[in-house]
């Protein structure tokens, strides 16, 4: 009976380590990916998410290169933003959704009246009613 025990408490310890070890190699659970041990590059999560928002709002392609540069400055400024609160959790916290906010405002720039009221829509069923959900939008 204590050998049942001691082996099957082994056994389960055994499957917890080798699955988090096998989820950490392939990468799921954290941020965009394409399958097992693969990331997109942030040229792929911009196409995406300009795809996305193109068969919600009928984007022209004029407005879907637009926000695609808009996308391309706004990786750019949150790779600075993550240098620069290297050490201060709360401090990129905050500038994230001032930069978050931002990106919002410039999109919405390119839009149409109309789009933008469907920009807002999209957002808040991707961000929860009030924009506190952080997640992706995929």
């Amino acid at each position: 009976m204590k050998k049942t025990v001691i082996f099957s408490v082994a056994m389960t310890a055994f499957l917890w380590i080798g699955s988090s070890i096998v989820s950490a190699q392939t990468g799921y659970g954290r941020g965009f990916h394409d399958g097992p041990g693969t990331w997109m590059t942030d040229s792929c999560r911009i196409l995406l998410m300009v795809d996305d928002l193109s068969k919600e709002l009928s984007l022209t392609e004029e407005q879907k290169l637009e926000i695609e540069e808009i996308h391309y400055a706004h990786i750019s400024e949150m790779k600075q933003l993550r240098n620069k609160y290297k050490n201060d959790c709360v401090g990129e916290r905050e500038a994230r959704f001032q930069l978050r906010d931002k990106l919002d405002k410039d999109v919405k720039a390119v839009l149409t009246k109309e789009q933008q009221e469907q920009f807002d829509s999209f957002l808040c069923e991707r961000r929860g009613p009030h924009g506190k959900h952080h997640g992706h939008w995929r």
